[in-house]
């Protein structure tokens, strides 16, 4: 839910691959790991913003949302918005 604010601060690529290079890529589950080379962070967090957004002003009285990470969750597992859940699926690779 950062990446919004990380773009506006014009490092959000940045700090993105540095999280490929050094968590993502080297990480292994199942004898896969995430292929985030192509992985278009900065579009699809902003996305996941404004959907989030839109989620958490439908639901409840202001005083009852709850945060728009919640929301961003909630997206993120499937439950809302089906139209854009392959933006958000991320890529994998077996692992060599």
């Amino acid at each position: 839910m950062m990446g919004p604010q990380l773009d506006e601060l014009l490092v959000a690529d940045r700090v993105f691959q540095l999280y490929v290079q050094r968590v993502f890529r080297p990480t292994v589950f199942k004898k896969q790991r995430m292929d985030l080379s192509n992985y278009r962070y900065v579009p699809f967090a902003h996305i996941l913003a404004v959907l989030a957004d839109r989620l958490r002003n439908q639901h409840q009285a202001p005083r009852d949302r709850r945060l728009p990470s919640f929301y961003a969750l909630q997206i993120l597992d499937g439950h809302y918005q089906q139209d854009f859940r392959e933006c958000f699926e991320i890529p994998v690779i077996n692992s060599d």
